[in-house]
């Protein structure tokens, strides 16, 4: 039926670390995380807004673009306010 609120998403946070990892090392370089944009495709894609829709940091990340994803654990957090900003 194509619901993934069963899944696992073993590894899902370790792949969030890496990625902000990413994101502050590409933040550092171009003038700020406003300056960033994550994206992915399917896979891909979750793990983008998974990251983007979480971060705390400030400023809030220039924009998430995912092609062909989902949003996984959805039911189980909030999107953080930082992200709420986000253009």
């Amino acid at each position: 039926d194509g619901d993934r609120a069963d899944q696992s998403c073993e590894g899902l946070d370790a792949s969030k670390a890496a990625v902000d990892k990413i994101i502050d090392d590409e933040a550092a370089v171009v003038g700020g995380a406003s300056r960033v944009l994550v994206a992915g495709f399917s896979q891909g894609g979750a793990l983008a807004l998974y990251t983007g829709l979480r971060r705390t940091e400030e400023p809030p990340l220039a924009g998430i673009l995912c092609m062909s994803g989902y949003l996984p654990k959805a039911e189980s957090w909030a999107v953080e306010n930082s992200a709420k900003r986000m253009p």
